[in-house]
């Protein structure tokens, strides 16, 4: 009998050290968590805190948002350097992310790791490297984004124009002119998106990763893949021969700069396209806030050119989830965010953002993207554009100078799309501001 009882003893001991990892119920003291985030609270982030109440029932999360642009992260910066109660945010994108772990704003998450069993390259793919630095985990990223364009069919419809399933740079350009009507405030533009004046958003589909990047980081390939200086004239004359693309200065004086506000205008109809990613899918579902009187079909990124013989489809982990180095409750902080990549995911999803853990069911994932979207989406071409899966899948290179490499891009590409600067100045900027910052670390 004694023998029994210590076995029972031992049993519970190992299930209360597991803990929420496994799902859990224990009881052990209070604890406040301060999860700040870029997501509506309504749009998943309320519901997988209510869900963790039933798992975790001592730990409580206040749920503070910040919008994902300039001013948004500018703001959870301040917070995060001030010291400010914060136990867990979320970083969006690659600069966001190494700008943070460079300042010292993420914790090492590395030890946490070994001790509850997480293998960030098994559990959440080959692309979850880049959240190792120095062989040290600063991140957890919990969503894969899968980029590609939205489109009006009713416009595309009208116009005769079948939803594209194979298509070039040239013929997206033909499309996006063909569709662009009117002037002034009431004009439809052929195309609209995140990526408006960042030509990366195209060139992925034929050049790897991050093609400006030589193989081994000593520099750049701005001036020696001729793709370069096609792709950035294409956009220019998009803006200014064809005007069938919002001119940059037009999206920064309206500002279309953040999720949200595109949302808005291509859902009212300014717009026959969006470069977007399956992030939007929560906005394209949410016809409260977004209402429209139109199906909202898919096309993949377009070809570079017909005879592309290999096509990299346009995927990559994202919504990097960090720990604060102040944070007194890091392990706590810790299960809620390996819970909710592993097994809270799923109000996440529901609301368009797929799952990055590679042992999530995706028959289960496709049903909750989609659900609640009958009716207002072609669902044959989400199936082909979006879920299908790709023989390649682009593979981004990082190195530790990858923020100031983006925020140098961004620069330049702005001052190209204002005309500050010609095409061939734009070139020679870039190639020569990144090979400096990429020599002067080596």
């Amino acid at each position: 009998m004694r023998k029994g009882r210590k076995v029972l003893f031992l049993l519970l001991s190992v299930a209360l050290l597991n803990g929420v990892l496994f799902g859990t119920v224990y009881a052990a003291k209070p604890v406040k968590l301060v999860f700040w985030g870029a997501l509506p609270p309504e749009a998943g982030p309320q519901q997988v805190i209510e869900n963790y109440k039933k798992v975790a029932p001592h730990v409580t999360i206040e749920y503070v948002r910040y919008l994902n642009d300039d001013q948004g992260n500018i703001k959870l910066d301040t917070a995060l350097l001030a010291g400010e109660e914060i136990d867990i945010f979320t970083s969006y994108g690659v600069n966001r992310r190494e700008q943070r772990v460079k300042a010292g704003m993420a914790a090492d998450l590395t030890d946490l790791c070994k001790k509850y069993g997480v293998d960030l390259i098994r559990d959440f793919g080959p692309g979850a490297a880049a959240n190792i630095v120095d062989g040290k985990v600063y991140s957890i990223p919990t969503m894969t984004i899968i980029n590609f364009i939205a489109l009006n069919k009713d416009m595309f419809d009208e116009a005769g124009i079948p939803i594209p399933e194979d298509w070039t740079l040239d013929e997206f350009r033909a499309i996006a002119k063909k569709l662009t009507k009117g002037e002034g405030p009431n004009k439809v533009y052929g195309i609209i998106g995140d990526y408006n004046v960042n030509i990366m958003s195209f060139l992925p589909t034929k050049l790897n990763g991050t093609p400006y990047l030589k193989e081994d980081m000593s520099g750049t390939t701005w001036k020696s893949i001729p793709d370069f200086r096609r792709g950035f004239q294409l956009l220019y004359d998009m803006m200014y021969v064809d005007k069938s693309m919002m001119s940059w200065e037009d999206v920064l004086t309206q500002k279309l700069t953040n999720t949200e506000a595109l949302a808005a205008a291509f859902f009212s109809g300014r717009s026959a396209m969006m470069v977007t990613g399956t992030y939007m899918l929560r906005n394209i579902k949410d016809t409260e806030k977004y209402p429209r009187n139109f199906t909202v079909a898919f096309a993949p990124k377009p070809k570079v050119d017909k005879d592309q013989k290999i096509y990299y489809k346009d995927q990559m982990p994202h919504d990097d989830m960090m720990i604060p180095p102040r944070s007194t409750k890091k392990e706590e902080a810790f299960k809620f965010i390996i819970w909710y990549a592993t097994q809270g995911y799923d109000p996440m999803i529901e609301n368009g953002r797929p799952p990055l853990y590679t042992k999530y069911d995706p028959q289960k994932a496709a049903a909750l993207l989609l659900k609640g979207a009958e009716g207002i989406i072609d669902v044959d071409s989400f199936a082909k554009s979006v879920l299908a899966p790709a023989d390649h899948i682009k593979e981004d290179k990082v190195v530790r100078q990858m923020a100031e490499l983006e925020r140098i891009l961004r620069e330049e590409q702005e001052a190209y799309y204002l005309n500050v600067i010609d095409l061939d100045t734009l070139l020679d900027n870039l190639q020569r501001r990144m090979d400096q910052v990429l020599q002067s670390g080596r």
